[in-house]
């Protein structure tokens, strides 16, 4: 038979039950190898999506440590280093101000970025725009400091002491110190990752001390000063009055007119018209004048009040050169509806010390910390020691307080700094409230207020003008645009300048025409 014939036999071959079910099984087996292979290729596409889930978060967190957020002076900036800066300027900020927050409109329980702080800026712009300014000056301080060769001896000292006191505090809140360090600095913050910069900021305030003791006034500045403004330093006694105007409380014949169908809020009090309050201010100034007559005599004694103390009705008259002693006068206040009658005495400059004051705020017994004191020699270095061993070491110089006024600590204080007979080397407890104790030792008499008052202005005048030198160079850098602020000041900017385009377009387009309007007539 041909081998043509042998093939059209075969494919007229009839099929049986058996080879349909030999088929069947071979396209199973190949069914199954198939779906065990796309399982095998699907369980290691999972293996892989778990595997780089696991591996996401530790380089997220490498990149975060690591990798620029913004540049501030040429410097990298990580997210950690900035966080840290954050959280530094914004818990000042709310401690600073915590008793007015609620009137600025912000409320620390909810998110920053969604509180305005102004028009154009949330609360969380306005932190992130004090962040970087304190990062400039930072590091503008850090360069000045590297480029005088400027050695701060006890850092290691000082970075020791601060990492103790954060271990304790952890401790005291019943937390680990990394999970403190985070709620301080910022999810990423461990203690060796913000090392360098709290060793940072402890050199740039050590050299900021520096400077500032480098631009104290000679005494020669500081009277030279004093003649210059003599108005904001003098005090001044005299002698008051103040009469009020009665002001009716319905309608007289002097109100206005109430227009037909206007309605009226019977339980509101009473609004005098013009003329009414005239009136009664007419009647005030008669009984005034009487009083100038006796105000000498009869008048409340003012003592010691600054010009920056004064009402703003009276200060020109109370601080003009010519005032002399027995002058009297007779000063409107629209305001209040008032007069004041007045009656000088002296001007003088205040010359009463201040006082230098060392202070431990206490976590237990006062009585009980004052006898560790004397224990360990009752000097003002056992003082010290004493404040770095049980106090809550928050303030700089081992607590110490220099030309501290009366009013400036508080009443409770005062009556303890002040006391009659105090001398240098007295200690003694201050109970502020029934939970709060302080540990005062009083070092000795600090400069009259006024001394000390010109002496600081000065040299804050002066420090604050050199920093401002070493910033205006620096150059911040967000290339990620993380920063909203730089934005919308940009935002502003542009609009500036438009608007001042147009107007100056509009300008030129009026000189034209006015230039035009001259040549045709």
């Amino acid at each position: 038979m041909a081998k043509k014939d042998k093939i059209e036999e075969t494919e007229k071959k009839v099929v049986t039950k058996y080879d349909r079910k030999m088929e069947r099984r071979a396209r199973e087996k190949a069914q199954e190898k198939k779906e065990k292979k796309l399982t095998a290729i699907g369980g290691m596409v999972l293996l892989l999506v778990v595997v780089a889930l696991v591996l996401i978060a530790p380089i997220n967190t490498y990149m975060t440590i690591h990798n620029s957020y913004i540049e501030v002076a040429g410097e990298k900036i990580t997210k950690v280093e900035y966080d840290y800066n954050y959280n530094i300027v914004k818990n000042n900020y709310i401690n600073t101000y915590g008793n007015y927050l609620s009137y600025f409109g912000l409320d620390v329980s909810q998110d920053f970025s969604t509180q305005m702080y102004s028009d154009t800026l949330t609360w969380a712009d306005y932190f992130d725009q004090l962040t970087v300014d304190n990062l400039k000056r930072s590091k503008a301080l850090k360069q000045d400091a590297e480029k005088n060769s400027f050695v701060h001896d006890t850092l290691e000292e000082e970075y020791q002491e601060f990492m103790e006191d954060v271990t304790q505090a952890a401790s005291d809140e019943g937390m680990k110190t990394t999970e403190y360090l985070k709620g301080l600095f910022g999810p990423y913050a461990t203690a060796s990752r913000i090392e360098d910069y709290v060793k940072e900021g402890l050199v740039v305030s050590a050299y900021n001390d520096k400077i500032t003791k480098d631009n104290a006034p000679s005494e020669e500045e500081i009277t030279s000063y004093y003649e210059e403004n003599k108005d904001e330093y003098d005090s001044v006694d005299y002698k008051q009055v103040i009469v009020k105007a009665e002001l009716p409380t319905e309608p007289t014949e002097l109100a206005d007119p109430v227009e037909e169908g206007s309605e009226t809020d019977e339980d509101a009090a009473y609004t005098p018209s013009e003329a009414e309050i005239e009136k009664a201010m007419e009647l005030a100034l008669a009984q005034a004048e009487e009083a100038q007559e006796t105000v000498a005599d009869d008048g409340e004694l003012q003592e010691n009040v600054r010009r920056v103390n004064a009402d703003v009705i009276i200060k020109d008259w109370l601080f003009a050169e010519e005032r002399k002693a027995s002058d009297t006068v007779v000063l409107r206040d629209d305001d209040y509806h008032q007069y004041y009658v007045l009656s000088f005495e002296k001007r003088y400059r205040d010359e009463s010390a201040t006082a230098n004051v060392r202070v431990i705020a206490l976590s237990g017994d006062g009585q009980a910390a004052l006898e560790q004191w004397n224990q360990k020699g009752g000097t003002e270095d056992a003082f010290i020691q004493l404040g770095k061993e049980i106090g809550i070491t928050d303030y700089e110089n081992d607590g110490l307080f220099e030309n501290v006024s009366k009013n400036s600590l508080g009443e409770v204080f005062d009556e303890w700094i002040f006391a009659e007979g105090r001398k240098s080397g007295d200690a003694g407890v201050v109970e502020y409230d029934e939970n709060t104790q302080y540990l005062l030792y009083y070092v000795g008499e600090g400069a009259p207020l006024w001394h000390s008052e010109i002496e600081s202005t000065i040299t804050n005048d002066r420090v604050t003008e050199y920093i401002e030198g070493l910033t205006e160079t620096i150059v911040v850098n967000d290339s990620k645009g993380k920063l909203n602020y730089l934005k919308v000041e940009a935002e502003q900017k542009a609009s500036e300048e438009a608007a001042a385009q147009e107007s100056e377009t509009v300008s030129e387009e009026e000189g034209n025409a006015e230039t035009e309007e001259e040549s045709a007539e």
